[in-house]
């Protein structure tokens, strides 16, 4: 079997959130991708106003409800953040 290692495709399946917007108009985004036509994974990146994508981190359905139930966890009081690693 080949596999052209220059090929590289993605459709992003839905579009979630935007979670901020840098001064340039880089936008970071939680979006469900799929890549190479393969399942689709949740996706966190920054991108361009032109449609360019950076470097980000893909995730699985039960990794992102494992992250989901982290991020419940956290406590916010007064700007802080307790989350148990050492405290």
């Amino acid at each position: 079997m080949t596999i052209d290692s220059n090929r590289f495709t993605f459709q992003v399946i839905k579009r979630v959130a935007v979670l901020s917007t840098d001064s340039k108009g880089w936008t970071k985004e939680l979006n469900l991708i799929s890549y190479n036509e393969k399942p689709a994974v949740w996706d966190i990146r920054k991108w361009s106003p032109n449609g360019k994508m950076s470097r980000g981190i893909t995730l699985k359905n039960e990794e992102l409800m494992a992250l989901k139930e982290a991020l419940q966890t956290l406590e916010m009081e007064k700007g802080e953040t307790t989350h148990g690693y050492g405290h």
